[in-house]
């Protein structure tokens, strides 16, 4: 388990600010409870807010400064510290900053979370480079990309996202900050009165229906599929791409069909699990290059149309009262989260976290190690991977709740977002919700406890009650490994448990404690051997249900479609399909255990590209007839119009134009001028 990082530290004594009400942030009648520099409830004080920043961006040097300022959570999760002027940290100066980096072995950045470009009106949202010409950007990253706002995640839980104005240079948050606000309406005294009891008890487990699966049953992949990926979804991905291709006047030889972009879901379905890194091999010439399903269901050159043409909303630039970074990829979002709420078959544990969406960029390391670039999303899932409900990450969401945010910050504030989006009548279930120490806190616990709702997680020691009478982490390291120490917050359900593991791992929550107490195996050094030690019943059960959004990670991870696009917002179009693949899979699961993903896909894939696909007409644009169509301009009404056709010897040989035909012959056709062998001559001027 990660150790909590300590309070953060700045120097600034420059700027003027002013002073105003706790309770006229929250806008909530007068409660007495704040929070102290350590982290500890005390009675409330004035807390402060920084002047608007200046708007001048000025390069940061590597330093990291560490604010000595009480913070509120929101100001933390917003990279801004009272007191201080700051501004957010693009990601030129991250990618500066790590060229530079020098930090101990523990500090070392695992990710980095970046956010989509500003919104400058650029209609395609294209890179704004070629291909050839990608090497000369950071990363492979779109020049807009660099200009907006990231945020670095160090392996120890540190956050790095902004810039202090004071120092210019970079800021380290602990985020979300090691302190929360209090309740709109607290049910109980955090002023550091409470009381704390010895707790044995054993769980008291509510009841919840088990969901049925019966609508899954003898439903074939595609189907699946479907009920994200429906015909609604389909049909306005087809309308919006046309309208998009009218609008940059792009001569497509056909509109864009609903046939057409199943068929291309298909082929990137393939191109995941086959590993292809180059989609023009699919159709090569040469056998041992060629993908013959993809090459048989669709030319190539339309596949590219289709891929550039692709568009999610009927506006072709950005309107000055947007502030949605995502609103190009708003409607499909919105449309494929309906889809999965209402194919959520009700599970009573559902884990939240983080997930990253990779960004199509080089491979970077730092001191040997990877880094990862990719769009950060809120994920909802179920202990098995099912995705419930997801949002997108962004400075400024669309969607915010200035209460949420203010009450648990801007990590914990989409988790209410989705609880809300539930069924009315799934919304009354007893859900059990597990989440780590990024959002674990004493309010966050007793609101969706008032509300019906249980909550585990792992949750860091300066949030917990100053006057709590379980020992410290740092007199725990002394115990023996299997040591508990449980308590219960009297007047509430909240549990408290710290258990001596390799380190003292310390998880809170309103249904689990101690008991019952089971074994786990750890390796003694003492003995030579492995041992038996006491474990909690909170770690079990928090260890069992909290995985789900990596388990949906790591099965998406496995067979990722691997198409790099042009525009920066592909990698989160190719993520949606990925994990509508899934959460089909997973239904498909429920009625066929022994499905393994690769199955599902090779016969969703197969399905889409045999059943949608259309064989190239011959020699159409095929890579083994490209020659033969780039220098003949040969039109369907002259080849087919059977008058005049005669063969014709030629002195030099020709590549025969038949449509399976590979040989190299001396005669072509009098009118049509391509190499044609006798044998091939009838058939290539035959309408099949």
């Amino acid at each position: 388990m990660e150790e909590p990082a300590s309070m953060m530290e700045t120097e600034d004594a420059t700027i003027k600010v002013e002073e105003i009400s706790i309770f006229d942030v929250l806008d909530t009648e007068p409660v007495s409870t704040s929070a102290n520099n350590d982290g500890h409830f005390v009675e409330p004080t004035a807390m402060t807010t920084a002047l608007p920043e200046d708007p001048s961006v000025v390069k940061p040097t590597t330093s990291i400064v560490k604010s000595e300022t009480p913070t509120s959570e929101t100001a933390m999760a917003d990279g801004k510290i009272a007191g201080s002027s700051s501004r957010n940290l693009t990601l030129r100066e991250a990618l500066d900053y790590l060229d530079e980096l020098n930090l101990e072995d523990d500090d070392y950045p695992a990710h980095v979370y970046i956010q989509p470009p500003e919104n400058d009106g650029n209609v395609s949202g294209e890179d704004g480079v070629d291909d050839d010409e990608m090497s000369d950007v950071s990363d492979n990253v779109c020049a807009g990309q660099l200009t907006s706002g990231c945020e670095i995640v160090l392996n120890n839980g540190n956050r790095i996202d902004g810039l202090t104005r004071s120092e210019e240079s970079l800021k380290m948050t602990d985020s979300p900050v090691d302190t929360q606000p209090p309740l709109l309406a607290p049910t109980i005294d955090l002023s550091g009165n409470s009381v704390w009891k010895t707790d044995d008890s054993f769980p008291l487990h509510t009841s919840f229906p088990e969901p049925s699966y019966e609508d899954c049953v003898n439903l074939r992949p595609h189907e699946l599929f479907e009920k994200f990926f429906d015909l609604d979804v389909i049909n306005h991905i087809c309308e919006c791409s046309n309208l998009y291709a009218v609008y940059h006047n792009r001569k497509l030889e056909n509109a864009i069909t609903v046939d057409e972009l199943r068929v291309v879901i298909g082929i990137l379905l393939v191109a995941g699990y086959t590993g292809t890194t180059s989609f023009e091999n699919m159709w090569s010439a040469e056998d041992d290059m060629r993908n013959l399903l993809v090459f048989n269901s669709m030319r190539r050159n339309r596949f590219n149309a289709i891929i550039q043409n692709l568009h999610f909303e009927k506006s072709f630039y950005t309107p000055v009262t947007v502030t949605d970074k995502f609103w190009r990829l708003r409607p499909l979002i919105n449309m494929l989260n309906t889809n999965m709420l209402k194919n959520f078959h009700a599970e009573q544990n559902l884990s939240y976290d983080e997930s990253m969406i990779p960004y199509f960029a080089k491979q970077r390391f730092i001191h040997g190690k990877s880094l990862r670039f990719g769009y950060k999303a809120y994920a909802l899932c179920t202990p098995s991977g099912y995705l419930v409900n997801f949002e997108l990450y962004q400075e400024k969401s669309p969607r915010t709740n200035d209460m949420y945010e203010r009450c648990f910050g801007k990590c914990a504030a989409p988790l209410f977002y989705m609880i809300d989006d539930l069924h009315p009548e799934m919304r009354d279930l007893p859900f059990s919700f597990y989440f780590g120490n990024l959002f674990t806190g004493f309010p966050l616990l007793m609101y969706l406890k008032d509300h019906g709702y249980n909550a585990t997680g792992t949750i860091r020691e300066n949030r917990i009650l100053k006057n709590c009478s379980i020992p410290s982490k740092e007199h725990l390291r002394k115990k023996a490994r299997g040591h508990i120490e449980c308590g219960r917050l009297d007047g509430t359900d909240i549990r408290l448990t710290k258990w001596v593991d390799n380190s003292v791992v310390c998880i809170a929550s309103t249904v689990y404690g101690k008991m019952p107490v089971s074994s786990a195996k750890r390796y003694s050094r003492e003995a030579g051997k492995r041992i038996l030690i006491d474990r909690p019943c909170v770690v079990t059960e928090y260890n069992k249900n909290v995985c789900g959004v990596d388990r949906m990670d790591q099965n998406v991870a496995h067979l990722r479609i691997s198409y790099r696009g042009k525009k920066w917002w592909f990698p989160i179009f190719a993520w949606l399909i990925d994990v509508c693949v899934q959460n089909a899979w997973q239904l498909h699961r429920r009625v066929n255990p022994t499905t393994t993903q690769l199955q599902f896909r090779r016969e969703l894939a197969v399905w889409y590209c045999k059943h949608y696909g259309r064989m190239p007409k011959a020699p159409g644009v095929s890579a083994l007839h490209i020659i033969t169509k780039k220098h003949n301009k040969l039109k369907d009404n002259v080849r087919f119009d059977r008058t005049d056709h005669f063969p014709k010897s030629t002195e030099s040989r020709r590549r025969c134009a038949g449509d399976t035909c590979k040989s190299q012959t001396r005669m072509e056709c009098k009118k049509c001028n391509v190499g044609l062998c006798l044998s091939c001559f009838e058939a290539f001027h035959t309408v099949s």
